[in-house]
């Protein structure tokens, strides 16, 4: 069921390579324990979770996000990795492709000035060292923004990709 949610299809980039084996929970409660459910090397859809040990490090690294998609709602989740603290999210707000990223609790967001078309897209977004956040769409930039520096520290909730339970953006939770 993707009733809110964009249904993404994922592949990590081939020259990441895990730091360590795999582990299976993280060992958490509550809604801090996100279990692994998905290969830490992809490719990852709606519903695959990978706890803090296996989600990539994305800690004082810059990172870019590819993914495909086909919106079921003008809002939800494509991705997202992290909570209020530190992380950072891309997805649908009213149509429009949007990418947060939390640093030290501060929220910057960068968002499309367009919907997306109806239909399957192709969405991209890049996060600089120097913290320049661009978006695109079936690579057109449809916006740019800048964020203070990197994500200092590995976020402390995993990756989820379809939803998020602790809210990286500007949304409700869960989404």
């Amino acid at each position: 069921v993707y009733g809110n949610h964009a249904r993404p299809e994922w592949m990590v980039d081939p020259a990441w390579r895990p730091a360590a084996a795999p582990r299976r929970t993280t060992g958490g409660r509550g809604e801090n324990a996100l279990a692994s459910n998905a290969s830490r090397n992809g490719p990852w859809q709606a519903g695959d979770t990978l706890n803090r040990a296996d989600a990539p490090q994305v800690a004082n690294r810059p990172f870019t996000i590819t993914a495909q998609i086909a919106p079921a709602a003008p809002n939800g989740v494509i991705l997202a990795q992290g909570g209020t603290a530190n992380g950072y999210a891309l997805y649908l707000k009213n149509g429009r492709l949007t990418f947060a990223v939390r640093i030290a609790r501060q929220l910057t967001t960068v968002t499309a000035t367009n919907p997306l078309e109806p239909g399957r897209s192709t969405v991209e977004a890049r996060f600089a060292a120097d913290g320049r956040i661009s978006l695109s769409v079936s690579g057109r930039q449809v916006a740019e923004g800048r964020a203070p520096g990197l994500i200092p520290s590995q976020p402390a909730r995993g990756l989820s990709v379809g939803s998020d339970g602790g809210p990286v953006g500007d949304y409700p939770a869960p989404n």
